[in-house]
């Protein structure tokens, strides 16, 4: 008997889109109201622009330091997520 895949492209495609739809909807809600990886990014971003001030930084060396740990934090908190996401799908 020949091999056959688990699922067809057009499958894997709708659940993958709904994967990351939800995903997104829970991890970025844009309503404020629950903490969001958003959140958690600009409060280290707020944190690094008040250090950085109180440093004697100009302000926009300030907003550099501040834009810089902003995506950093959320691009590892989105990053780390976004596995659990994917955890155990198709077992």
């Amino acid at each position: 008997m020949p091999y056959n895949p688990p699922a067809t492209r057009k499958a894997i495609k709708s659940r993958v889109q709904m994967i990351l739809k939800n995903w997104i909807d829970e991890n970025l809600d844009d309503s404020g109201d629950t903490s969001t990886a958003w959140d958690d990014a600009d409060d280290a971003a707020s944190r690094a622009y008040e250090d950085a001030i109180e440093d004697g930084k100009t302000d926009a060396a300030a907003m550099k330091v501040a834009r810089e740990r902003f995506y950093d934090n959320l691009w590892d908190g989105l990053g780390a997520q976004i596995d659990d996401a994917f955890t155990s799908r198709g077992e």
